[in-house]
């Protein structure tokens, strides 16, 4: 029983692709496939059933980042960002030069109003990642936000570049 609920979490955590909308990648995963919430399931039972699946991902091999980025963003879907936090911390703990860990904890933050601490997390994630064009977007709507135009220019001169490295590829 316990084996084949392992395998039927591994099918579930590896099946579908990654969206900034809700998770996130990490580089440092183990597997090859990327785990990502399933988006049809984000009301009621079936939010809760992402939680939890989220959770035994978690249980299954508590050292790899990605399951905590997967249960870190089931946790945002439903609102519940201390806890959405504290798995993201983990993935920094586990992964230190996670730019999507970042990314996360400053949509928390800034979710929270605290936009100077999003700021730093956003720019760390670009530091690490020059290409992250969400995390240029999400700067350049906080510095707009915050009425530093120049810095909002700046970066959606980034987010526009990178969006567009990204649809030309290699």
């Amino acid at each position: 029983m316990k084996s084949s609920l392992k395998g039927s979490l591994a099918g579930l955590a590896t099946a579908l692709l990654l969206t900034t909308a809700g998770c996130v990648q990490t580089r440092e995963h183990t597997t090859d496939s990327l785990m990502t919430i399933d988006y049809s399931r984000t009301y009621g039972r079936a939010l809760t059933s992402n939680v939890a699946a989220a959770r035994e991902a978690v249980l299954a091999n508590p050292d790899d980042p990605a399951p905590h980025v997967f249960l870190g963003n089931a946790y945002l879907l439903t609102k519940n960002l201390d806890a959405a936090e504290a798995e993201f911390k983990i993935v920094l703990y586990l992964s230190p030069y996670s730019d999507a860990a970042y990314y996360e904890l400053a949509r928390i933050n800034t979710l929270r109003g605290n936009h100077e601490t999003a700021l730093l997390l956003l720019n760390r994630a670009v530091e690490l990642n020059p290409g992250f064009a969400d995390a240029h977007l999400a700067l350049a709507r906080i510095h707009e936000k915050l009425g530093n135009s120049q810095e909002a220019r700046l970066h959606r001169n980034a987010y526009i570049e990178a969006a567009k490295a990204q649809t030309e590829g290699p």
